[in-house]
């Protein structure tokens, strides 16, 4: 089930058949879009091949085709060719069902990996751990999903099915974390405060490992300088209450009054898009605020390179990726006070504001378009803090935690 190979300090190191359950991969958020958690993914399977380790991916079909537009050659097993147009909720259970029956292909001593806190893989894995006692499962748990009673922004927008939403994957959550607890080997996640959400559990902090995000910058990329941007700022996300977009449209309106042709570009798309038109109509920032629906590849980056300033008005995040590709084009971002966000950045490139102070976030992003020499001094801190966030050096203690099973 294993081979043995020679590293280049002549140590013996086990090679394993490591089987990955990517079976929500695209399918809880878009089919077009790519969560921190899913890039997490593709690069920690070309980690892992490139330590000649062996990878299996159970993973629906509209998953396997992003991943290999991303440059992912693995042993793909197709679990299933639904997708989110097939409804959320069927494709979780039947994506649950099919997985089951992937447990069987597992060997002996092989490990066993949930690219998600989200039962459909968390459940496959904890069954392939059950059925053998020497198959070991790694977990990765990127969000920590608020109380959906206590978190008042899933209320915004007029819409319930945030609510709803909210609270299936709070109680999805725990019964996650309730099997890991029982029989998880290690835990993945990307900072202390999901990892203490984790510990409070009852998983033992033995077994909880931080694995930071990267940035690979080979395809962004470096803005030109002497290129004219098109927007004095860009929004990339969900349209969810959980990413601010409700607050992005009171944070621009305020910097439209002190700059009238202040301009954004919204990239992303969600249950809430009407809403946000309805709305952005009704205020007359039409002029203001380009939606552009969802980017992938060279047309996301250059979004970004076309902009100024990255917004990113998140009222909830466990592993945000956007601000670091941003930085890694040079961008400032502004965004609110979360704990990842101080965790994560803080070496520069990003300016912290108050909780939900709208008029304050708004306030800074003036400052930077206002003040050439600020913004000089914080797109070098940008440049700079995306230099220690290289993906092979952050998934180097994954691989190493792995490899120790």
């Amino acid at each position: 089930m294993t081979r043995i190979f020679r590293s280049a300090k002549n140590k013996q190191t086990q090679a394993s058949q490591i089987h990955i359950f990517a079976n929500t991969i695209n399918i809880v958020y878009s089919t077009q879009g790519m969560s921190g958690g899913d890039t997490h993914l593709i690069h920690l399977i070309k980690k892992l091949q490139s330590n000649n380790h062996s990878v299996k991916v159970y993973i629906p079909n509209v998953g396997k085709t992003s991943l290999q537009s991303f440059g992912v050659k693995a042993n793909f097993s197709i679990i299933s060719s639904l997708s989110k147009r097939n409804g959320a909720i069927i494709s979780f259970l039947w994506y649950t069902v099919k997985s089951l029956f992937s447990v069987l292909d597992i060997p002996e001593g092989s490990i066993a990996y949930s690219v998600s806190e989200f039962p459909p893989a968390v459940l496959a894995a904890f069954l392939a751990k059950k059925r053998s006692k020497r198959v070991k499962w790694v977990a990765a748990f990127h969000l920590a999903a608020p109380n959906p009673l206590k978190a008042g922004f899933l209320f915004e927008g007029g819409h319930i099915a945030p609510f709803i939403r909210g609270l299936l994957s709070f109680l999805s959550q725990k019964f996650s974390l309730l099997l890991m607890r029982l029989s998880g080997d290690l835990v993945f996640t990307a900072d202390t405060s999901t990892a203490d959400t984790i510990k409070k559990n009852r998983i033992s902090p033995s077994r909880v490992k931080i694995i930071r995000i990267g940035v690979d910058r080979a395809p962004i990329g470096f803005r030109d300088k002497g290129e004219a941007c098109l927007y004095d700022a860009c929004f990339i996300g969900r349209f969810h209450p959980q990413k601010g977009v409700f607050d992005l449209l009171d944070i621009w309106e305020y910097v439209c009054q002190g700059k009238k042709d202040a301009k954004i570009a919204v990239v992303g798309d969600g249950d809430l898009r009407s809403k946000l038109q309805k709305t952005i109509s009704i205020r007359g920032l039409s002029a203001n605020i380009d939606l552009l629906g969802f980017r992938v590849g060279d047309a996301f980056y250059n979004i970004m390179k076309s902009s100024k300033i990255l917004v990113f008005p998140s009222l909830h995040e466990g592993n945000p990726i956007v601000p670091l590709e941003a930085m890694a084009c040079g961008l400032p971002v502004v965004a609110y006070e979360l704990p990842v966000l101080r965790e994560m950045y803080n070496n520069g490139g990003i300016i912290i504001v108050p909780f939900r102070d709208i008029k304050e976030f708004a306030r800074k992003v003036l400052e930077l378009l206002n003040n050439s020499h600020l913004y000089s001094k914080v797109s070098k801190e940008s440049l700079k803090t995306t230099s220690y966030y290289d993906w092979n050096s952050q998934l180097e203690p994954a691989v190493k935690a792995i490899e120790a099973l």
